[in-house]
């Protein structure tokens, strides 16, 4: 260690280079920090504005016709087929499949409820 001298309150101390960029190497750390945050927050609000406020409703084919007295619980579209759950009120469900160019009906199934447990 070398001699140890006094030093004014009005004297200038030389910095240190390395203190010189230990003190850089911090500020662009803390502004990389900064802009980080603020583009995730930018992206999470981005995010959140694109949520739909409600589900788009989807019209039917107009080739297919629902049966007499029945309505419409569900659908759902495949390549050259459409699916449509179908019930009357106070009736059974039905879950059924028409051809989604011609609108016949391919095949329906009767869903039965489930019976309730015993006690």
């Amino acid at each position: 260690m070398g001699p140890v001298r006094e030093v004014a309150e009005d004297d200038e101390l030389e910095e240190h280079p390395r203190l010189r960029l230990l003190r850089w190497l911090v500020t662009g750390l803390t502004a990389t920090l900064v802009i980080a945050v603020i583009a995730i927050i930018s992206l999470l609000v981005i995010k959140v504005l694109e949520i739909p406020a409600a589900p788009r409703a989807v019209a039917l084919p107009e080739s297919i016709a629902l049966p007499e007295g029945e309505e419409l619980r569900s659908a759902t579209f495949g390549t050259d087929w459409v699916l449509l759950v179908t019930a009357a009120p106070g009736g059974p469900e039905y879950i059924r499949i028409y051809d989604a160019a011609t609108g016949e009906e391919r095949q329906s199934l009767l869903v039965t409820p489930t019976p309730a447990p015993a006690q």
